[in-house]
């Protein structure tokens, strides 16, 4: 999987962005096996609010906001500098925890097995002749 991630800061106020490269990024967002996976399992959910754990082990909450990856992305959080004692840090903490987060639902998605697909046949014993 290949993702977009930014940090800009506008008028005070850092901007981050995670989601898909463009279309014709090289490489290509998904891997093949991604691609059928997401077809066979749908797309996950990844919960990219709650609390966040600085370095320092500190925290920070935003509010809930679960999202389906990758039909609800490009994901975009604001971190104002008058709302926090270092937005910026705020902001790089917030994007690395999402990374992890969107990785551990893309290997969990990978991950699964596919179902048995066939036939079989089993003889079942009623007792007569």
């Amino acid at each position: 999987m290949t993702i977009s991630k930014s940090i800009l800061l506008i008028n005070d106020v850092y901007h981050v962005q995670i989601g898909l490269p463009s279309v014709l990024a090289v490489p290509a967002p998904f891997t093949p096996q991604e691609l059928n996976r997401l077809s066979q399992y749908g797309e996950p959910v990844v919960a990219c609010g709650g609390t966040f754990t600085y370095p320092d082990a500190t925290t920070f909450a935003l509010p809930a906001n679960d999202l389906v990856f990758p039909a609800q992305f490009p994901l975009k959080q604001l971190f104002a500098i008058a709302d926090y004692d270092d937005a910026l840090l705020a902001a790089t903490t917030f994007q690395a925890a999402i990374v992890v987060l969107l990785t551990t639902a893309m290997e969990a998605l990978v991950d699964n097995t596919p179902g048995a697909i066939g036939t079989s046949l089993e003889t079942i014993d009623t007792g007569g002749n």
